[in-house]
């Protein structure tokens, strides 16, 4: 499972590096001055990518789930967020709308986010269910 978790957080951030716009344009609706919204947008992307490269890792997995599944509890709360206020801008979190509205970019990303998060929490439950899976967060040797 953290191999899933980590390829879908560098292919977000590689998709946020095509257009950084939409991450940006979230971050100043929220009132972040715009050299300051650039600068935390490079970082989303920065994150994303050394979460991702973490996961992959297999080193420490267990601390590389619950930090990726600290950083999806926080984007989901973003677009749960967008949602309540009824925002008409992308979830900035690098996922196609395919042409729908940007509440539909918002759905799917919360969906996206909400998967990955049950495949953490799956991936670091103790006992059967990580025996019947390799273990928790960790790569099989195999």
């Amino acid at each position: 499972m953290p191999i899933l978790i980590g390829v879908c957080l560098l292919w977000s951030a590689m998709a946020k590096t095509v257009d950084l716009g939409p991450t940006i344009a979230l971050l100043t609706s929220r009132g972040i001055e715009f050299r300051a919204a650039q600068t935390s947008a490079w970082t989303l992307v920065f994150v994303e990518i050394a979460l991702g490269c973490w996961l992959l890792s297999g080193i420490r997995a267990i601390l590389a789930g619950i930090a990726a599944g600290i950083f999806l509890v926080v984007g989901s709360a973003s677009i749960l967020y967008q949602l309540w206020t009824k925002s008409q801008l992308s979830c900035g979190c690098g996922l196609p709308t395919f042409g729908l509205s940007p509440e539909s970019g918002q759905l799917l990303g919360l969906i996206r986010n909400a998967i990955l998060i049950v495949m953490v929490v799956l991936g670091s439950v103790p006992g059967e269910a990580a025996s019947a899976s390799d273990g928790p967060l960790e790569r099989s040797a195999s």
